[in-house]
């Protein structure tokens, strides 16, 4: 990953899932497939990030923010939990505007 693509944006498709906060925790159900997902703290804190469109910087700045951890490792569970979501059809990236 190069600083620039820390610029990049993602969102939720919305037409694809439903959600909501419990808690600490996000819920997260797939439309399509009906499968349920369970974030944690810091994975809702991510979920949050990308429905506000914030770029990849500012969640990890969230990130910082909210734990005590060093931005390698907080860096490594961002990348590692979008690319999960995207995957899964859950997060496309947002598009410019």
């Amino acid at each position: 990953m190069t600083v620039s693509d820390l610029n990049k944006r993602f969102s939720i498709d919305e037409s694809r899932v439903s959600w909501r906060l419990m808690g600490d925790q996000a819920m997260i159900l797939d439309l399509d497939s009906g499968f349920t997902y369970s974030l944690n703290q810091s994975g809702a804190l991510i979920w949050q990030g990308i429905g506000k469109e914030r770029t990849l910087a500012e969640i990890l700045k969230s990130l910082k923010e909210a734990y005590d951890l060093r931005e390698e490792s907080l860096l490594r569970d961002l990348l590692s939990l979008l690319r999960e979501l995207e995957t899964a059809g859950l997060v496309v990236p947002a598009k410019a505007s």
